[in-house]
């Protein structure tokens, strides 16, 4: 059944799991964490309210930690945007996706959440999943 995440809490999962339930919703000031490098299925649906937080801990150089739904990944209220975070093991150069949606997003912005390391160049969505740039080795990027 539906499952709603509340009170600052963070739900962290695992790599290799696939949650089957029809909806979860993270309310402001809630965090999903994907734990490890590798594929998180949610077979429902996903609603982030304007505020809640998206990390996603590398736990491999090579391999992003995704979170695919298989839903339809939504967000509500005025300017919503959603907090993306990245922490653990830095990875290679490149673009990672790290939340892949078939439906596509809709009605969500992102952007990179404060303490998100500075190896983290962006956050972007692209063709509805929302990605990361992962800047070069030996750089930092400086933000001001």
């Amino acid at each position: 059944g539906p499952v709603t995440v509340t009170n600052s809490a963070t739900l962290a999962i695992n790599a290799g799991k696939n949650l089957t339930t029809g909806k979860i919703t993270f309310a402001a000031g809630t965090t999903l964490e994907v734990a490890q490098s590798g594929t998180v299925t949610l077979g429902g649906n996903l609603e982030l309210k304007a505020g809640s937080t998206l990390k996603f801990n590398f736990t491999k150089s090579n391999e992003a930690p995704v979170l695919d739904v298989n839903g339809k990944a939504v967000t509500f209220g005025d300017m919503p945007k959603v907090q993306v975070t990245l922490s653990g093991t830095r990875p290679s150069r490149g673009d990672y996706a790290l939340l892949t949606n078939a439906a596509g997003l809709s009605e969500v912005t992102v952007e990179k959440a404060n303490g998100c390391p500075n190896w983290v160049q962006s956050i972007y969505i692209e063709n509805g999943d929302i990605y990361a740039k992962i800047a070069p080795a030996g750089f930092m990027v400086i933000t001001q």
